[in-house]
């Protein structure tokens, strides 16, 4: 299923500007995805598509309440983005995204195990790693290899 160009562009454009936040400041701007949300809602009213808003926002939802659950072990603005991206991209293509970013943030979480590890950095296991990255990382393999899986 082929993403719609201008949805496609958005969420390219506006998850690379969010990861960069993200990665800079561990935190993602309220504003920004409130934004992102909001032009997604108004966008998939527009072009008739008002039946998917709630399939497409419902990975997010169960990410936002997980992250209420945890104590954010994962934050809430991740949570809100993938609502928006949902809304945006649709369900099928939000689920291939979150499937590559969880695969990539895991092999990070890996490596950087291991190589803490090695430097005896192993007992810092509640550090933060930014999210976003790899939804952004996650629409690009969709980008690319969308049509393969």
């Amino acid at each position: 299923m082929d993403i719609p160009p201008v949805p496609n562009a958005v969420s390219l454009i506006v998850t690379a500007a969010l990861s960069v936040k993200d990665i800079r400041t561990r935190r993602i701007p309220g504003k920004a995805v409130f934004w992102f949300l909001g032009t997604g809602i108004l966008y998939a009213v527009l072009s008739g598509s008002v039946n998917n808003i709630v399939l497409s926002a419902m990975p997010g939802a169960f990410i936002l309440s997980a992250a209420l659950v945890t104590g954010e072990k994962i934050g809430c603005g991740d949570g809100f983005v993938i609502m928006a991206l949902g809304i945006w991209i649709g369900f099928r293509s939000l689920i291939t995204v979150l499937a590559a970013g969880f695969m990539l943030s895991g092999l990070y979480g890996l490596l950087w195990y291991v190589i803490g590890w090695k430097k005896s950095m192993y007992h810092q296991r509640d550090r933060e790693i930014p999210f976003v990255p790899f939804l952004f990382f996650g629409l690009i393999v969709r980008e690319f290899f969308g049509g393969v899986l």
